[in-house]
């Protein structure tokens, strides 16, 4: 990476960008729900996932579900969740060069994700890699993607201008996010619909296929 106009920042999504822990949440979703006489099937979690919790209940149980219930069946979700994750993750490919990389180079990075702080912590834990983030943000208590305020309030602690920050992300949500807070992005996916991916700055199936030569033009001048 030398020779390069890096970013003066990197913000990384978390769930399925840094690891993929999409089966996980549908099915803690899945049990959490059924335990209220709801049922919800992979097509109808998938346009939800990477949302909040309060989204993802409004949008399955309708806006006026109450908030004790959200909260209840929130937490019981994610510690549920989190013990799924015991033994169960690995970085998604390419993630581990390219936190190594950005950190050989010196830039700041920091975790910028719609969940709770708790399955944040507990994947950096399993995974082993927190000490690559300055910063891990949490949208949870504040508008959640596809509203820019996690991305936005990472650059702040970061001390950066949006506009020189690299977002990698994997869901149309986050790459929205990232536009409407003004940074370059990259998303990571093959599922991307052609619409989505023009949001993206960039779009590649995974990290592995990343070249420095295209980070580098992102922020050509």
């Amino acid at each position: 990476m030398q020779n390069m106009l890096l970013p003066k920042a990197v913000l990384w999504d978390m769930d399925g960008t840094l690891v993929d822990t999409h089966e996980a949440h549908f099915q803690t979703w899945v049990d959490a729900l059924a335990k209220r006489g709801v049922v919800i099937g992979r097509e109808e979690f998938a346009p939800l996932y990477g949302l909040s919790s309060q989204t993802i209940m409004e949008s399955i149980l309708g806006r006026d579900v109450s908030a004790e219930l959200v909260k209840q069946v929130s937490e019981e979700k994610e510690e549920v969740y989190r013990e799924s994750l015991r033994g169960n993750l690995t970085l998604l490919p390419g993630v581990a060069l390219w936190l190594a990389r950005f950190s050989d180079a010196g830039i700041p990075q920091a975790v910028a994700s719609s969940g709770p702080m708790e399955n944040i912590l507990a994947v950096l834990r399993e995974t082993r890699i927190g000490h690559f983030f300055k910063e891990v943000c949490s949208s949870v208590g504040h508008p959640g993607k596809p509203d820019p305020w996690v991305f936005l309030e990472a650059c702040h602690r970061l001390a950066v201008n949006p506009a020189d920050v690299l977002v990698i992300e994997d869901s149309a949500h986050g790459i929205q996010a990232a536009k409407q807070a003004g940074c370059r992005c990259i998303g990571v996916s093959s599922q991307l619909t052609p619409q989505v991916a023009k949001s993206a700055s960039l779009v590649v199936a995974n990290l592995a296929l990343l070249d420095s030569q295209q980070v580098n033009h992102l922020f050509a001048k």
